[in-house]
């Protein structure tokens, strides 16, 4: 008999995975007749689920939990009595949400101006539970002008004329990043 060749393990084009969303494995195999195939899928090195020798090239399941998930691809042919001919491994992160994008600060004030109060808004795409820190440069020093906090918004009276700077950092609550996103608005008054 002809060994069980894996020539690939394709998986769904995807580089980001979430929670919820079906991820499908295809094994790609010299001699696929005569093959038989088994996957055995672990999360963060925890083994979950082991499909056992099967005549079918494909693995289709859906994540209930973030990690990292490792997927290992054995083949054999029917008539082999080795433990496997061929294995390769496959490894992707899984994720609870998507990751912060598209950060923008607005400004309430198209041109303002000394003794007025200006509040600038930050609106982005993905996260969850998003916290944002400010910083505002002024004579060319960035202050810290509020820490990460849920507030996505920020307000300051000018009381000088010149160049002032925001910039705002965003992150999700959960997230390990010192931050995801950022925005910088440039004011001249």
């Amino acid at each position: 008999y002809m060994p069980a060749l894996i020539d690939y393990v394709l998986i769904n084009n995807s580089n980001y995975y979430m929670v919820g969303n079906s991820v499908d494995i295809n094994a790609i195999l010299k001699n696929t007749k005569s093959a038989l195939v088994r996957f055995v899928l672990k999360v963060d090195d925890r083994m979950i689920q082991d499909t056992k020798y099967k005549g079918s090239k494909q693995f289709i399941f859906i994540p209930k939990s973030p990690g990292k998930y490792t997927i290992d691809v054995f083949a054999k042919n029917k008539n082999s009595s080795e433990k496997y001919d061929s294995k390769k491994t496959l490894s992707f992160f899984v994720h609870e949400f998507l990751p912060i994008t598209d950060t923008k600060i607005l400004c309430d004030k198209i041109s303002p101006k000394v003794n007025e109060t200006v509040t600038f808004k930050v609106k982005c795409s993905g996260g969850k539970e998003n916290l944002y820190e400010f910083y505002l440069m002024e004579n060319d020093e960035w202050k810290l002008m509020q820490k990460y906090s849920r507030k996505n918004f920020y307000s300051f009276m000018i009381f000088n004329e010149g160049k002032y700077r925001v910039l705002v950092l965003c992150k999700s609550q959960f997230s390990k990043y010192s931050y995801e996103d950022y925005d910088i608005i440039e004011l001249d008054v």
